[in-house]
């Protein structure tokens, strides 16, 4: 509080909660409440002094500002995790991987016995469905099974990856190049989607020493799959590691496989391979078969 005489040289207000009053060339300070300040005359001094504000009401206040901060807190968390949202990507769809399979074999086959059973296989199998597909896979690889001793060279190959960017393309790959060893002229018996085609090879009985049969099994598998690989720098294929290979193929599912090829020759009786010709069109891949039994450390 602060009381000025009526004869003051001047009165002030210095800010919240202090006034100044002088009388000559005295100054006098005095602390005194916060606003809002009131004048009132008392004899020859003029009081000056503030009114106070019911405790109640002050706690009112508190609470709506503290209310107030807290909502404006909540505002600018919602904000900042909308502003998350939208920066996180959207989760990635599982990747769907299958497994190409490739299990190719130079079986002697002097008596042609491979051959015919392979043709008949061949003649009277559903490939316009899976099902059928899948009972092809099985016989072929039962008729591989019965002749694994007569098995001299072999290549095998197994990779698994994703579906539609690695598995399929390799699939195709190896198919196209396969192909590409048969002369278009030369095919004297297919079976693609459900249609056959044959022909006469024509000419006469070729007899030749260790007379060969190369089947070449190319399949791919939806799920992981694997068989004994080949590598480029192995020289011997373990005989334990085809028979392996061809149980794994058996193994595969009707419901599991993609897509099947299944390719030989000769196709006929008429036609023969020697040993010189098959290392000549299939030496790249096929390395000769051994048995090779495996050490036991003592």
């Amino acid at each position: 509080m602060c009381l000025q005489p009526r004869n003051t040289t001047w009165f002030q207000f210095l800010g919240p909660g202090v006034c100044t009053c002088r009388v000559s060339d005295n100054i006098y300070h005095r602390l005194w409440p916060s606003p809002p300040y009131h004048l009132t005359s008392h004899g020859n001094f003029v009081r000056c002094h503030s009114a106070t504000i019911p405790k109640p009401v002050w706690v009112i206040i508190c609470l709506v500002f503290v209310l107030a901060v807290i909502e404006e807190v909540k505002h600018q968390n919602s904000i900042s995790d909308d502003t998350n949202k939208d920066n996180v990507q959207a989760p990635v769809a599982d990747i769907r991987k299958g497994s190409v399979l490739m299990v190719q074999v130079g079986i002697v086959d002097k008596k042609r016995e491979l051959q015919r059973k392979l043709y008949r296989i061949a003649g009277t199998a559903d490939t316009y469905t899976m099902s059928g597909l899948n009972n092809l896979k099985k016989e072929v690889v039962k008729a591989l099974l019965e002749h694994h001793d007569s098995c001299h060279f072999a290549y095998l190959f197994a990779k698994y990856d994703d579906m539609e960017k690695y598995s399929r393309p390799c699939f195709r790959g190896f198919l196209e190049t396969e192909l590409a060893k048969f002369e278009k002229e030369d095919e004297t018996f297919v079976n693609v989607d459900g249609v056959i085609c044959k022909k006469d090879s024509g000419g006469n009985v070729n007899s030749i020493d260790n007379e060969y049969s190369v089947v070449t099994l190319l399949v791919l598998a939806d799920g992981e799959y694997w068989i004994p690989s080949v590598k480029w720098h192995t020289p011997l294929v373990n005989k334990v590691d085809v028979k392996t290979a061809l149980q794994k193929i058996l193994s595969i599912p009707r419901s599991n496989l993609e897509a099947l090829e299944v390719l030989w020759t000769p196709q006929t009786e008429k036609d023969s391979i020697s040993e010189q010709e098959l290392r000549r069109d299939f030496g790249l891949l096929m390395r000769p078969v051994k048995l090779i039994k495996k050490r036991h450390c003592k």
